[in-house]
């Protein structure tokens, strides 16, 4: 992997993980494709867009209930089913092709 695609993406990662922070989204779709840039094939892409997001919403996320900024009532309720919905994704994954991937 050449040193450039890494700190492109790494430049790009920054970007978005400032923006979504800031606004309470995780921007997973500004940085899938540096991402692809950096990774050996859409599929590997797509699953290490969605552990940085993970890596980038934990510290958005901490930041945010730090500073009282997380309604908790919600994130009990709304947590459950959105791992559950990760694992089903997660598990079918493969099963998308990787043209589906790019769009």
């Amino acid at each position: 992997m050449e040193a450039w695609r890494l700190l492109v993406a790494a430049a790009g990662a920054l970007v978005a993980g400032a923006l979504g922070s800031a606004v309470g989204l995780v921007l997973g779709t500004l940085r899938l494709p540096l991402v692809l840039l950096a990774a050996s094939s859409p599929s590997a892409a797509a699953g290490t867009n969605i552990a940085i997001s993970a890596a980038a919403a934990g510290a958005g996320g901490w930041r945010h209930a730090r500073e009282g900024r997380v309604a908790w009532g919600v994130v009990v309720w709304m947590t459950p089913p959105s791992l559950a919905g990760a694992v089903v994704g997660g598990l079918y994954g493969h099963a998308v092709p990787e043209r589906a991937l790019l769009g």
